[in-house]
C-alpha cells in the first residue's frame, strides 16, 4: 500500500472522530497530531534524500564505462505526454538524464549495443518512452544501428525482465 495514502487516511479518520465524545477527543486529537507530524516529516526533501539512498547507497556508482561493457542499459525514467494531440511527447527529467548520462557512456569506448527499455506506463496518449528516447539517443550520435528498443514494459519489474530477455 502507498505510505501517504494510509496516513493520509490515518489522519482524515482521527480529524473525523475528534467532534465525537468529549473523553475520546484528547487520545484522538493526540492521534491526529502525530499523522501529521509523519506526513509532515514524510514529504520533506530530506527524508526522500535518506529514503532514496538507502537503496542507491548499496549499489557502486559506475564513473567510467567498464572495459569489458558489451551493451548499455537504459530504463525509462518517465514521460510527459502532449497537451493536445499532435504536439510531441516529451521526457520526463529522470529519462533525459539517463539519456545524456548513456550518451557519455557509449562515446567512452567502442560502439556497443544500447537496449532501450519502457513502454507508457499511465496508458496517457503519446509515444512510449523508449521511443522518445531513441530518437534523443540518436541526435545525440548513438547509432540507430546499436540500439534496440523494448516499449512493452511499463513498470520497473517489467523492464528488468525485458532487459534478461533482450540481453
Amino acid at each position: 500500500a502507498n505510505p501517504f495514502l494510509l496516513v493520509m487516511l490515518a489522519l482524515g479518520f482521527a480529524l473525523a472522530t475528534t467532534r465525537r465524545r468529549p473523553e475520546d477527543r484528547s487520545w484522538r486529537l493526540w492521534f491526529a497530531s502525530l499523522t501529521y507530524l509523519v506526513l509532515y516529516t514524510y514529504c520533506l526533501p530530506v527524508t526522500s534524500y535518506f529514503l532514496c539512498g538507502s537503496l542507491e547507497w548499496q549499489l557502486p556508482r559506475v564513473i567510467e564505462r567498464p572495459e569489458e561493457a558489451q551493451a548499455i542499459v537504459v530504463l525509462g525514467g518517465g514521460i510527459v505526454p502532449p497537451s493536445r494531440e499532435g504536439l510531441p511527447t516529451k521526457l520526463a527529467d529522470g529519462s533525459l538524464w539517463r539519456c545524456l548520462r548513456t550518451e557519455e557512456l557509449y562515446h567512452a569506448g567502442p560502439s556497443c549495443l544500447v537496449f532501450v527499455i519502457g513502454g507508457n506506463p499511465d496508458g496517457t496518449r503519446g509515444d512510449d518512452v523508449s521511443v522518445v528516447m531513441a530518437a534523443i539517443l540518436e541526435t545525440l550520435g548513438i547509432a540507430k544501428g546499436d540500439m534496440i528498443v523494448e516499449s512493452k514494459s511499463r513498470n520497473t519489474r517489467e523492464n528488468a525482465e525485458a532487459a534478461v530477455a533482450l540481453l
